[in-house]
């Protein structure tokens, strides 16, 4: 399941050499070296900043972070395990920074889901209509955030 995202990324889209990414998954039957390996692929592929979101996203993160502590410039990673989904999707729109090396370079948004179609369609459904996430998960800010630079694509790997 999780060797497809590759081949998808790299099909998908090349409009800009990096990426931020949002992994929406369920790690707790996945092997750690299936979630080293696709470390390696999103970071191959250009990821520069990365966010894991659900069940055991912590050893997801330490994981990815095993793989990109050999990438130069920093490599920015981040997990969610005590948030909802909405807020890991605001945290891939408003709050990634990517190292200072990558900021020209960095204009994609890319949020995988993994083996969950309701959490897909969730991220999708907001990814639509940013403006609505906001709103919801941040009614009472006075401040109006402005999402990064950045295209939003959502890849859903959903295997039944």
């Amino acid at each position: 399941m999780l060797q497809m995202i590759h081949s998808r990324l790299v099909a998908a889209f090349t409009p800009s050499p990096h990426f931020v990414a949002l992994l929406v998954l369920d790690a707790t039957t996945i092997e750690d070296a299936a979630i080293r390996q696709l470390a390696k692929n999103l970071l191959s592929s250009g990821c520069v900043f990365f966010i894991s979101w659900g069940p055991d996203c912590e050893r997801v993160h330490d994981l990815f972070d095993t793989v990109a502590n050999f990438y130069e410039p920093l490599i920015m990673t981040t997990w969610e395990s005590d948030e909802p989904l909405d807020e890991a999707i605001w945290e891939l729109l408003y709050m990634t920074h990517p190292h200072d090396a990558y900021w020209d370079t960095c204009r994609n948004a890319v949020a995988i889901t993994v083996g969950n179609s309701d959490w897909s369609a969730q991220v999708e459904r907001r990814l639509k209509d940013i403006e609505s996430l906001t709103v919801m998960s941040f009614p009472r800010s006075n401040h109006a955030m402005q999402p990064t630079a950045l295209r939003r694509y959502v890849f859903d790997v959903y295997v039944s």
